[in-house]
């Protein structure tokens, strides 16, 4: 399968289902996770649905879906690592 319509199928599933995933399945991470492991999920998650990586497909709409996507990942690792918001 082309590289750019394989990310754009992926794209558009994972914001059909954005709301109805938890800030801890958006980053793959158990709810009992340990403190050290928010931050390197959320950086992983954040490279792996980063806007760029879709640019390259020319499409403004899947564009505009990556860009829901790395916003909602952002503020689920803000989020998981402030012990506060996270209790």
């Amino acid at each position: 399968m082309d590289p750019k319509v394989q990310l754009s199928i992926e794209v558009n599933t994972l914001h059909e289902i954005l709301d109805e995933l938890n800030y801890y399945r958006l980053l793959q991470l158990d709810p009992d996770c340990f403190e050290g492991e928010i931050q390197p999920a959320a950086r992983a998650a954040s490279r792996q649905h980063h806007p760029d990586r879709v640019s390259a497909i020319g499409d403004s709409e899947v564009l505009s879906k990556a860009n829901d996507i790395f916003e909602r990942v952002k503020e689920a690792g803000e989020n998981l690592q402030d012990p506060d918001k996270r209790a």
